[in-house]
Formats: structure tokens, sequence, C-alpha cells
């Protein structure tokens, strides 16, 4: 499991982290309000992407991780399916674009992003998921963003050069695609079933309308602050989220690493699956929870540091993001869960309840509280999913143990204890390496490493 984790983990990190120099790049040559201009487009663009990516990816991994048989002829069908899609959402964006009553720059920045749907669709990442082989994902992950921060350093110089953000991106996307398929093709024959594939979107279907209902969550927060409070204040909120975002795939791909295990569990022994289960909370909350105290008491150095003094007014609302990590981290281990027992409708559900009182929350607090407000209707949200997921998967008759939770929030009480002697005339860059070292130390002494990230020697092949 620490193999298959590392494998995906290592590369969204690495991944992430040269991204995370092209954002950096991005906030300091574009502005607060250029910067905005990107941030509202991967919010409306994400959300169409959204369907692509949830409709066929999890149920399509899944798929794949319980069949024995060829697998390229339904990686063929799940493409063409999704690139009629992608065109149909790519008219819409369009379309969508001549209603919106924003300058011509925030438009045309859009319509470019929408583009990312026809990489989307060719990408089998979800195909590796399957058959719990991460490595080459990782390494695609770190081609796109490699790719993606090259080209902005050759050709963006100030906020006249911003087209050319969605531009780069697409392309880093389409390499990369071309990397992962051309291993599943290139020794196959084979036509494309599409049959399978319209099974598995029909399958997904609940996930999709759940998961289109949860992104209202991480969407309609920055299109009603573009809206009624400006791109300036999108950029602060932007910013801050991006930080979040690396968090976010770290644990994307912890829980996604549990999910060929869990899938063969669920139909064997709730025993094992409540194992695993475990296992994968303990490993998350120990990382969620070290990464919540740690930020929240860095936040503001971290935001001015890394983007810019002028993005320091963002680190309120970025405290209260960071709460609403550690419950995504937390809640997407019941959220495969779920999707291993095929509770997909189920989920659905409790993403819809979490996204209506998200989008009320909005509604009544960014008006008055702007990026604060909307962080806040973000944790609310958050914290309603990790609670409704909890009793669905208790439901099942899993026996979830949250005493998992006790070292990791110990250690990071130590860890919070020495930030705060520290003090803010400490160097923020040695608070942080000093929080990370008294984390791992106390977590060692107290015996708190998650069983899955102990390295266990391999047992040598016995001859019959």
């Amino acid at each position: 499991m620490l193999e298959n984790f590392l494998s995906l983990g290592s590369g969204i990190v690495i991944s992430k982290a040269v991204a995370f120099i092209g954002t950096a790049y991005l906030a300091r040559k574009l502005g607060v309000y250029g910067f905005g201009v990107i941030g509202f487009a991967a919010a409306v663009c994400g959300y169409f992407a959204l369907a692509l990516r949830s409709g066929f990816g999890p149920v399509g991994a899944r798929e794949v991780a319980r069949q024995s048989g060829q697998i390229a002829p339904m990686a063929a069908g799940v493409i063409l399916l999704r690139l009629a899609f992608s065109f149909g959402a790519l008219l819409l964006t369009y379309l969508a674009t001549l209603l919106l009553d924003k300058p011509d720059v925030v438009k045309w920045v859009v319509v470019l992003t929408a583009l990312s749907y026809l990489s989307l669709s060719l990408n089998t990442s979800w195909v590796y998921k399957g058959l719990a082989k991460n490595r080459r994902i990782g390494i695609s992950l770190i081609m796109t963003q490699a790719i993606y921060v090259a080209t902005l350093f050759l050709l963006v110089r100030g906020p006249e050069d911003i087209l050319w953000v969605p531009v780069a991106l697409v392309g880093g996307e389409l390499v990369a695609a071309a990397y992962l398929a051309v291993p599943l093709f290139r020794d196959s024959a084979w036509t494309p079933d599409l049959a399978k594939a319209w099974s598995i979107l029909r399958a997904s279907a609940p996930l999709v309308i759940g998961q289109l209902l949860r992104a209202l969550i991480n969407v309609f927060d920055i299109v009603l602050l573009a809206l009624l409070v400006g791109e300036i204040a999108v950029g602060l909120y932007t910013a801050a989220y991006r930080i979040c975002c690396l968090v976010i795939a770290l644990g994307h791909s912890l829980q996604v690493a549990y999910l060929p295990a869990l899938s063969k569990a669920a139909h064997q022994s709730s025993v094992r699956a409540s194992q695993l289960v475990n296992r994968a909370l303990e490993f998350s909350a120990a990382l969620a929870v070290p990464m919540a105290t740690g930020g929240i008491l860095l936040a503001a150095p971290l935001l001015t540091h890394l983007f810019g003094a002028e993005y320091g007014e963002g680190a309120d609302a970025f405290r209260l993001l960071l709460v609403s990590i550690a419950f995504i981290f937390l809640h997407g281990v019941f959220g495969q869960t779920l999707l291993a027992y095929d509770r997909i409708r189920i989920l659905m559900w409790i993403q819809a309840v979490g996204a209506i009182l998200n989008v009320v929350l909005n509604l009544a607090l960014i008006p008055s509280h702007g990026i604060v407000g909307a962080a806040a209707a973000t944790v609310a949200a958050e914290g309603l999913i990790l609670t409704l997921d909890y009793l669905a998967c208790r439901h099942l008759g899993l026996d979830i143990a949250f005493g998992v939770l006790l070292k990791p929030m110990l250690a990071s009480a130590v860890m919070a204890a020495l930030l705060l002697w520290l003090g803010p005339e400490t160097s923020w860059l040695l608070r942080l390496l000093l929080g990370i070292v008294t984390y791992s130390a106390t977590l060692v002494l107290i015996g708190g490493i998650p069983a899955d990230a102990r390295p266990h020697p391999r047992q040598p092949d016995r001859q019959s």
C-alpha cells in the first residue's frame, strides 16, 4: 500500500510543487486582478470538466480493478464517449461567455481554458489507477506541469500575456495524455468497446450528479465573489486555495491507493474492509492534522512570501480553508469506501446536502464578509459531508475507530506549542522546518507512525 501511494503521491507532490512555482510566478507577473481572472476561468471550466472526470474516472478504475480481460477496448470506448461530451461542453462554455458581463480578455481566457476538456478526454490515468500501477501516472503529472511552467517562463512577462496561460496548460496535458495512452494501445489489437463505456457512464450517473453538486462548494464561492466583489477578491481567494490544492491532491492520491483493495474487500469481508478504512483514516490523519495546524499558524507569512505582500489580506480566509482541507482528507476515505460498496446514490445525496448548505451560506456571508465568508461556508459544508459520510459507512456495518486521530493530534499540539513559543519574529521558513521535524519526531516517540507508512521487508519466494 505504501509503495502504491508513493508511486502516485510522489508524482502528485512533485508535479504540484512544480505547478506551485508557476502559480507563484503568475501571481507576481499578472497581479491580483490578472490572477483572479485565471482563478475565475479555472473555476468555471473546472466545473464542466468535473463531469468528464468524475463520470468515467472512479467507476472506470473500479471496473478495471475487477476485470482481468483486455483493457484497451474499454479505454478506447471511454475516450470516444468523453470526446463527444467534451465538444458539447466546449460549445456550452463558449455560449456562456457570450452572456458574461466581463471584459473580452476574461471571456477569451475562459474559452481557451475550456480546451482542457479535450485533453482531459484523452487522459487514461484511470486505467492505471484501477491496475494499481501509479508510477506512470506520477510521471505524467510531472510532465504536464513541467511543460506548463516552462512555457509560462518563456512567454508570460506581464498581464498582457495572460492568454498564454491556458494554452500552456492544455499543451502540457496533451503531451501527458499521449504518454499514458501509447502503452495501452501500442501492442493490442482492439476495437472500442462502446457498450462497456456506456455501462460505466450509466453506473456513474449518480456519482456525476453528486460530484457536480459537490463542486458547487469549490466553484460557487469563486463565481459569486467575481460577480459581487470582483476579480481582486477572487485573486486573493485563489492564491490561498492554490496552496490547499497541493494538500488536497496528496490526500486524493492516498485515498486512490486504497480503492483497489477496498473494492475487493467490500465483497469479501466487512472485517477486512473495516481494517482498510481505519488504516486509510490513520494515514490521512497523520498527514492532514499537522498540515492544517502548521498552516493556520503560518498563514500570513506563507501567502506573502510565496505570492507577494499584496496577498497577505487573504490570511484569515486561508486559515479557514485549511480547516476544510482536514475535513476533506477524512471524508475522502469514507467517500472511497462508499464507492467501493457501490453506494454511489448515497454519495450523491450527501454531496447534494453539503452543496445546498454551501450555496445558502455563501449567499448569506459573501456580501458582508467577502472571502472570509466564502471560506466559512466551505468549512461548514465540508464538516457536514464528513459527518454524513461517516454515518453512511457506519450503516454499512463497518467498525470505524476515530481513536486513530489522537496521536496525530497530540503530535500536532506539541508542534503548535513550539511554533507559538518561537513567535513571529523567527523566520517563517525556520519555523516551518522545525515544525515538521518536531511533529515527525513526536509521532515516532509516541508510536503514531501509520501502519501503512512503515516499510515492511519483502518475504522471500518459497519454492515448493
